[in-house]
């Protein structure tokens, strides 16, 4: 395996040389460039990533600052650690290095003992987290593979019976048996509806749920947050099953105070969506679920109940996870198992609490906590 390698930014000859001797004798590979102009065409030049970029701030052409944003830009240098130096021990510009994101910083003059040190501990915390990453990612493809080989199947059956039976209609030549009605064509074209509605609702759920789990993908969700109202989120949650409500001949009654939190909007339509259409599928016809909002110890609380057919003891424990499946083999429409962990990791990416409480026929009721503040 080849030596570490770093790129060293540095206006000042005598200094900028020492220490990229003082780096080699460390055992590390070091580019050195006068400023970032220059580094980013050493970057544009060499093929290889660098473990750590080590920049000073005061540089002409292009200083640290402008440097850093400009690779922040490079997707494959996104992730790269990056340290500032600074000459400048005033504790409003060391505030706007950690604002901007850099992972570390140090004043000059510094111990070399120490500036090896910072080193060797960005590359080792950016090992773990890649590590970290790629452990995550590969538990949720197994997770997925499962999911998608366990749940297809009955969606499929719907598809594939339905178009065997219209086949066999359309091409009932010789065939003494009377030709199907118009409510029984009704029912076939229902059974083919309902395959492949199960089947995009899967595929909907599985890309989001790989999509939130992703560690990468954490600053994209914090761009998309914005400033919103409990009571939006609700009303076009509710909007979206309202059709299904009705099918199902229940009826939705909500309670919801306005209260104003800091979220990704489409999320958590999904977040309360989940629960809510869970609500309406397992409860009687001619009843009525009921979705709340309020304050409590500043967090916003979504309450969504039911009095539907409820939960035993046993099956809440697996109910978030995601191949939890309560009690399947009794009742096949209980669904895909990704609702309420899509929920989960939704309400847990906005840094929130879910939870249940069910009883056996008495009904459910799931708690979203949500806390209530400026930022993401």
């Amino acid at each position: 395996m080849g030596k570490e390698l770093i790129l060293f930014v540095e206006d000042n000859t005598d200094f900028r040389d020492s220490a990229a001797r003082f780096l080699e004798l460390s055992d590390f590979e070091v580019l050195v460039a006068s400023d970032g102009l220059e580094a980013l065409r050493i970057l544009d030049e060499t093929q290889r990533i660098p473990s750590v970029i080590i920049s000073d701030i005061s540089m002409p052409n292009m200083n640290g600052y402008q440097f850093f944003e400009a690779v922040r830009q490079r997707p494959t240098l996104k992730s790269v650690p990056f340290i500032f130096l600074t000459a400048l021990d005033n504790r409003e510009d060391l505030k706007l290095d950690w604002d901007i994101g850099v992972d570390e910083y140090l004043v000059k003059p510094f111990r070399p003992e120490e500036f090896l040190q910072v080193i060797r501990n960005r590359i080792r915390r950016h090992e773990e987290l890649k590590s970290l990453a790629a452990n995550q990612l590969q538990s949720t493809r197994d997770t997925i593979v499962k999911i998608l080989s366990h749940e297809l199947r009955t969606p499929l059956t719907y598809v594939t019976g339905g178009f065997t039976l219209l086949h066999d209609e359309i091409n009932r030549e010789g065939n003494t048996q009377a030709p199907l009605d118009r409510d029984e064509l009704q029912k076939i074209l229902q059974f083919i509806r309902n395959g492949t509605e199960r089947l995009n609702r899967l595929a909907e759920q599985t890309v989001l749920l790989t999509e939130i789990t992703s560690s990468e993908n954490r600053s994209t969700w914090e761009r998309l947050a914005s400033k919103l109202d409990v009571s939006d989120i609700v009303d076009s949650a509710i909007g979206k099953v309202q059709e299904f409500a009705e099918e199902h001949q229940v009826q939705i009654e909500k309670q919801i105070e306005p209260i104003r939190i800091v979220g990704v909007p489409n999320l958590l339509v999904v977040a309360v969506t989940e629960p809510l259409r869970n609500a309406i599928q397992f409860s009687p016809h001619n009843s009525t679920v009921y979705i709340k909002s309020y304050v409590e110890q500043d967090m916003a609380i979504i309450e969504v109940i039911d009095h539907g057919r409820g939960m035993a003891e046993e099956d809440i424990k697996t109910a978030w996870d995601l191949m939890g499946q309560v009690e399947r083999e009794q009742q096949e429409k209980q669904g895909f198992g990704l609702g309420l962990p899509l929920t989960r990791e939704i309400v847990r990416l906005h840094h929130g609490e879910a939870s249940l409480k069910s009883q056996k026929g008495v009904g459910t009721t799931v708690y979203l906590r949500l806390p209530i503040r400026d930022t993401f």
